[in-house]
């Protein structure tokens, strides 16, 4: 039998010897002796991500107390030209499963806590189908698709944790169920035309109800002629091209219209029902730069973000919101990856729903604002852990005027 000191020393040795092997690697479980790349060189991607995280309310809000939440992402793309000859077609899809509490329960924001709370379910969440066209200058994409992975999305504010740093507020909470964004997205066909390297053009047409307002579990498509479509444009500039680094900037604006008539949050017609309305619509724009950089590394620097929308106050109970953050990338020395991210969300409550949310004990504040402080460290190549602090002041649902403070950390793993 071995020294004891000796057998410490080889578990220790195949420690290190396993986490470098792992470190190595670009997934978690490896590229299963060469299969994987083999199978991408038949034109077949598929990644597996898990995302785990806990919140805790630590101060304020409805109730305190932690709640663990995870989401899964298994995605499969599929190049055609490379499995049939079909060129510039691809197929991708996509399947979401969600689990654990909602984080919010105990805040009682308007805006959310965590851009992974949902309904737990498994789903088939998109499946879609897109064509290159007259030298990729066109897109066409059919099928089940989420317009946040192209629609007012910025390289900057995705680090956050807080929904509105996703996708604006007023946009959002538009719509029965919300727009075609996580949880739910719905049929769609979106356009796109890139005319060069640094304009775009999208225009998306929707299902105008995503999902089913009665049954959240896994996948629901209902086409009804009475929910309309929801038209949605975006046009974008990058500065000087698109690599994220110093001189990067990006600047677009968007603009949406639902064409089904939805419900004045107040104003009834001569017969004592509510009062329909045709004129569901907003508008938004951002922008965003990387500001400045180290001298050794044009990627690693401070950069900002900034975005304004506006949503008609008749029907929507945001009719305006703001959000603005900072990122400063590979702060500490020899963490050239690690993020530090600050920000601020601002929702506008408009006075028609502060009016019927009213109570004998307080009126709803004009505005929740959400400050967010956010470490991104990733450990390996496959695995990141991001800590959040949020204060949220003056939570709309929660209908009282005060403030709240929630602490949350999140793991990453790239199966």
């Amino acid at each position: 039998m071995p020294p004891k000191n000796t057998t410490i020393k080889i578990t220790i040795f195949s420690i290190l010897f396993i986490s470098t092997q792992i470190i190595a690697q670009n997934y978690l479980l490896g590229n299963w002796n060469g299969s994987r790349s083999l199978i991408s060189d038949y034109g077949i991607d598929f990644e597996f991500v898990y995302t785990g995280e806990y919140f805790s309310n630590i101060n304020g809000g409805i109730k305190h107390g932690g709640t663990y939440l995870d989401n899964f992402d298994i995605t499969s793309t599929f190049d055609f030209n490379k499995i049939i000859g079909w060129n510039g077609a691809i197929l991708f899809a996509y399947i979401l499963g969600n689990n654990g509490g909602i984080p919010n329960d105990k805040v009682g924001s308007i805006q959310g806590i965590s851009n992974i709370a949902a309904y737990n379910t498994w789903k088939l969440y998109q499946f879609w189908i897109e064509q290159q066209l007259f030298d990729s200058k066109f897109s066409l994409l059919v099928g089940l698709y989420d317009l946040n992975s192209e629609f007012d999305t910025r390289y900057t504010s995705s680090i956050f944790i807080n929904p509105s740093h996703g996708i604006g507020a007023d946009f959002s909470q538009s719509g029965q169920n919300g727009p075609s964004i996580f949880p739910n997205a719905s049929l769609a066909a979106r356009l796109k035309f890139t005319p060069n390297d640094n304009f775009y053009f999208l225009f998306g047409l929707f299902d105008g109800v995503s999902g089913n307002l009665n049954n959240p579990n896994g996948t629901q498509i209902i086409l009804n002629k009475n929910d309309g479509i929801l038209l949605l444009y975006e046009m974008g500039f990058f500065e000087k091209g698109q690599d994220y680094k110093l001189e990067f900037a990006k600047y677009n604006i968007g603009g949406w219209f639902y064409t089904s008539k939805f419900e004045d949050l107040i104003k009834i017609d001569n017969n004592g029902n509510p009062f329909l309305r045709n004129d569901n619509y907003g508008i938004y724009l951002s922008a965003e730069k990387f500001i400045l950089a180290e001298s050794k590394d044009s990627s690693q620097g401070l950069s900002a973000f900034l975005r304004f929308g506006i949503a008609n106050e008749n029907i929507n109970p945001i009719n305006y919101y703001w959000g603005f953050g900072i990122n400063i990338i590979g702060l500490i020395d020899g963490r050239d990856e690690d993020v530090l991210g600050l920000s601020v969300a601002n929702a506008h409550l408009c006075n028609k729903y502060r009016e019927i949310n009213k109570t004998f004990e307080s009126k709803l504040n004009e505005n929740e604002t959400i400050f967010e402080m956010i470490y991104r460290l990733p450990l390996l190549e496959h695995l990141v852990i991001k800590t959040d602090f949020q204060i949220i002041v003056n939570p709309a649902k929660y209908a009282q005027n005060t403030t709240v403070t929630v602490f949350g950390i999140r793991t990453e793993i790239e199966f």
